[in-house]
């Protein structure tokens, strides 16, 4: 993998600072919009073909507007795939370069970014990671511009006919200002090696407390939301006891490695892992790999994993980062998207359901536990945590 910095912040690379850049995605179509110079927008991006509207209008001195910025700096989690939904975004806009960055947790991104912006720099404009993060460190850190202002009024992007729960749904959090999601599946936190575990044994939370997994599981750092949102729905079920007895007495494994946590649960190091991140996995098979990984549906463990995006207040490209969260939401931004992830279904209607297994219908945008948790009751289970785990 060939890596690509960012070049005002290379020393931050000592810092766990990394970056990834592949070779272009494959083409995706035409671009959606374009400024004056570029050509006639398509009517694939969702404009007519018919006499232009005062919208296209403004929409061409946005794009100028970004290529005159010509940067806009997106981070996002660790994974290869990442980057090709951001190829295809410099593909739509030549003259446009994606600086990109990525880390393995927001309990490491946030800490940097807060210190960083503290000392009144101010790097990246458009942040992908860690949703709970988001609406918990990084809001509260006052870290956010509301995204609502970075969605330009494109017809073919806020028409609600165009999406599941309407478009107006995907501003989620508090005031429902300052995050959109644009992808989800619905989430089994636990996956099983089925090497080792019957996909009968494990229905309960309380079956993970059999003896015979004491050392046996792998879980993410308990200070991510891999980890703390989960066990936030399980703790509010079953009580504090049982996350003791699962935390302590099992004698889990933690880990902040990603990649490392697939492999070892493709190799069978362990019979239980909570916290596996799709797009990770996803690597591994592709190369024919982790058919024994099985992904189990634990009674009091439900949650939806989601794809969103947050803006950077005091963000130092903000016609590029509005360029770019809008190109984002098209059904061209959508499909490059998912087609480089795969592995969760896009909220437009427009782009083919990946898996109907985990798609939400109608109705079931509004059953959403990582955001309907309270702030307070994630806090007490993140303090129980740390308690427990040192």
């Amino acid at each position: 993998m060939n890596e690509r910095t960012i070049p005002r912040r290379r020393f931050l690379q000592t810092s766990g600072w990394s970056a990834v850049a592949l070779a272009a995605a494959p083409a995706l179509g035409l671009a959606i919009g374009c400024a004056p110079g570029i050509g006639a927008p398509q009517p694939e991006a969702g404009v007519g073909t018919g006499p232009r509207q005062p919208w296209e209008e403004e929409w061409d001195k946005l794009v100028a507007a970004a290529k005159g910025e010509g940067v806009v700096v997106v981070n996002t989690f660790v994974g290869d795939s990442y980057r090709k939904p951001l190829d295809a975004f410099e593909k739509a806009f030549p003259g446009i370069t994606v600086e990109h960055s990525t880390f393995g947790t927001g309990s490491i991104f946030a800490p940097k970014a807060i210190q960083e912006r503290e000392a009144g720099i101010y790097t990246w404009d458009v942040n992908h990671v860690a949703p709970s993060t988001s609406l918990s460190t990084l809001l509260r850190a006052g870290a956010w511009d509301p995204v609502r202002g970075y969605v330009f009024p494109r017809p073919d992007v806020v028409d609600d006919a165009n999406w599941i729960g309407s478009f107006e749904w995907g501003f989620v959090g508090p005031e429902r200002r300052y995050q959109y999601v644009f992808a989800w599946a619905k989430r089994l936190p636990f996956w099983i090696d089925t090497r080792q575990v019957r996909e009968d044994e494990i229905k309960s939370v309380r079956d993970l407390l059999n003896p015979k997994w004491k050392g046996k599981i792998l879980m993410a750092d308990v200070r991510t939301g891999d980890t703390f949102i989960p066990m936030t729905g399980i703790r509010l079920k079953v009580g504090d006891d049982v996350i003791k007895q699962l935390m302590v007495d099992q004698q889990p494994v933690f880990s902040r490695d990603y990649r490392q946590m697939a492999e070892q649960m493709v190799r069978g190091s362990y019979a239980i892992c909570n916290g596996i991140r799709l797009p990770v996995l996803k690597e591994f098979l592709d190369e024919g790999l982790g058919k024994n990984l099985k992904n189990i549906a634990v009674e009091e463990a439900v949650d939806i994993q989601i794809d969103h995006v947050n803006v950077f207040n005091k963000a130092p490209h903000p016609n590029a980062a509005k360029l770019y969260v809008t190109w984002l939401l098209t059904k061209e931004g959508q499909a490059a998207w998912q087609q480089a992830q795969t592995l969760r279904n896009s909220r437009r209607r427009d782009v083919p359901v990946f898996d109907p297994n985990t798609q939400l219908k109608d109705g079931e945008e509004k059953i959403y536990p990582a955001l309907d948790l309270e702030l307070d009751a994630v806090d007490a289970t993140q303090k129980l945590l740390n308690s427990l785990v040192r």
